[in-house]
């Protein structure tokens, strides 16, 4: 699996009339000589609010992002008018798992989950889509492992101090994505060296702005200028088990599992314990079971309830119960009620 320590680039293709037509003209004007290389990101984990400002669409998504390469997952939140989007990236099973929630909701309350394979090129999957559960259509997501990579070609433009007062080391690079017919000028703003960030003293990501063009098989050209502002980006994940995890009991149609359920012997017992809050009311059972035999056996037994009135075994005795049961045979059973 390549590298999971890489920036996600949420893109939406929009109209701009600030872009001329080569979003990479005069890349190099002002570039520091000899300057150095764009900072390498060598966390094997990281975590990271992310806020996308799009110019064009008059519009502010919020994003968070996870990534560890031990477990060999990622994981993106998403929130965009009104709702929320997640994305589990499982790079074990090659598929990714997307499901959603109304914003300030449990994601017990989420719409379907959906699980889709990875393309053989994680770099160029496209994630996103319409999201039900808002009615609104939620932007396009790219898992962009490449733009790291292709920044190994950019060129250091200087130093400057951001709008949010941080200081930063400025590089450029330009980049396509032939999937998409897409070419796009990335502004990288790194911390500067021994700046105090949640990580550390070491420059991590705190800005990018993307200006590009795409052409569609039409033949129009569609321009997009975005910003990117990195915010608490820290080389952990807080809690990666339930992170880079689909929440309990939510189910993902399509999902690949990768452990089969075991096949039970053809006999069998056990023991279980039933608590009901709601009655607070707590039951024991032993279960036998022979397949070869036919036969059902399990034995109840439940506490007593002070304040129940009937005397169908929920007195304010113990009660306990037998029953066994046969394909062929009638019900057994046998009530029994503790002194």
């Amino acid at each position: 699996m390549r590298s999971l320590a890489r920036l996600v680039v949420c893109v939406i293709l929009a109209s701009s009339t600030t872009l001329g037509d080569d979003p990479c003209a005069n890349m190099t004007v002002g570039a520091v000589k000899n300057g150095t290389a764009i900072p390498k990101i060598p966390m094997n984990a990281f975590s990271t609010d992310i806020r996308v400002i799009i110019l064009n669409k008059n519009m502010t998504i919020d994003a968070k992002e996870y990534a560890d390469e031990a477990m060999k997952a990622g994981a993106l939140v998403m929130y965009f008018n009104g709702s929320r989007t997640t994305l589990i990236l499982d790079y074990k099973n090659n598929q990714v798992y997307t499901f959603g929630s109304q914003a300030g909701t449990s994601d017990k309350n989420n719409d379907l989950c959906t699980a889709t394979n990875m393309t053989a090129d994680i770099d160029t999957q496209l994630f996103g889509g319409s999201n039900s559960s808002s009615g609104a259509s939620m932007p396009h997501m790219f898992s962009t492992s490449r733009i790291l990579q292709l920044a190994n070609n950019s060129v250091m433009i200087g130093r400057q101090t951001l709008d949010s007062g941080i200081p930063a080391d400025h590089w450029s690079a330009c980049m396509h994505w032939s999937q998409m017919n897409s070419t796009f000028r990335v502004d990288y703003y790194f911390t500067v060296a021994n700046y105090t960030s949640p990580s550390g003293p070491q420059p991590v990501p705190a800005q990018a702005e993307v200006q590009g063009i795409t052409t569609h098989p039409n033949g129009t050209v569609t321009k997009f200028h975005h910003i990117y502002q990195y915010v608490n980006f820290r080389p952990y994940i807080d809690d990666p088990e339930n992170m880079l995890n689909t929440p309990p009991g939510v189910f993902c149609l399509q999902r690949s599992s990768p452990v089969k359920v075991p096949n039970l012997k053809n006999s069998f017992y056990y023991q279980e314990e039933i608590i009901d809050p709601n009655l607070s009311d707590t039951s024991e059972l032993s279960i036998w079971y022979n397949y070869d035999m036919q036969l059902l056996r399990y034995d109840s037994r439940q506490a007593p309830i002070t304040t129940s009135t009937t005397l169908s075994g929920l007195g304010p005795t113990p009660s306990s119960m037998t029953s066994v049961q046969g394909c062929n045979m009638p019900l057994i059973r046998a009530i029994k009620s503790a002194a």
